[in-house]
């Protein structure tokens, strides 16, 4: 059994008022009995807040990337758009609506003009929301620095961006 890492980090402005703020929010993870609307919350350590809360961003995110429904082709359009992207804060605002115009802008106009399959999926990226966006966007860009993985289609389903195929049921033949 593989031992937890033990993650610490200080929290500064605005990051420790939002952890104690959200020590009064119901531990949604482990205890269902604790959502009832008359009791009141235990109050929570800040690392255990934040141990949670990071539970359940992560949950949050691999959600995300499976509603997504990438295509293989349309996470290679992603991924060939977002290589070398720098992110800052202002991603966090709009992502949608910057992935799609990066995936939009990307080389692969062909001679008769854009490429209607990158158009179509920019479209479709400008309806996500806001988390999804950004899960795809640390998705593909984790795809790049994966160490050890040559094979570009293994390291899209191992960040997630990709699911990976199940076996098909084989059936008989009557």
């Amino acid at each position: 059994m593989a031992v937890s890492p033990v993650v610490r980090f200080r929290a500064v402005p605005p990051l420790n008022e939002q952890i104690n703020a959200r020590s009064l929010y119901p531990e949604v993870l482990s205890d269902p009995g604790l959502q009832q609307d008359e009791d009141e919350y235990p109050k929570a350590s800040p690392g255990g807040v934040a141990a949670r809360d990071l539970a359940v961003y992560y949950r949050l995110i691999a959600a995300e990337l499976v509603d997504a429904e990438l295509t293989r082709d349309e996470a290679l359009m992603i991924v060939d758009a977002t290589r070398g992207l720098l992110l800052d804060f202002t991603w966090t605002q709009s992502p949608s609506s910057m992935l799609a115009s990066e995936v939009e802008d990307a080389f692969g106009d062909n001679e008769d003009g854009p490429d209607l399959e990158r158009k179509q999926l920019a479209e479709r990226i400008t309806q996500w929301p806001r988390l999804r966006a950004l899960a795809v966007v640390e998705a593909a860009r984790a795809a790049w620095a994966l160490p050890d993985i040559e094979d570009l289609d293994a390291a899209m389903v191992k960040v997630g961006l990709v699911q990976p195929e199940r076996p098909r049921r084989r059936t008989s033949r009557p």
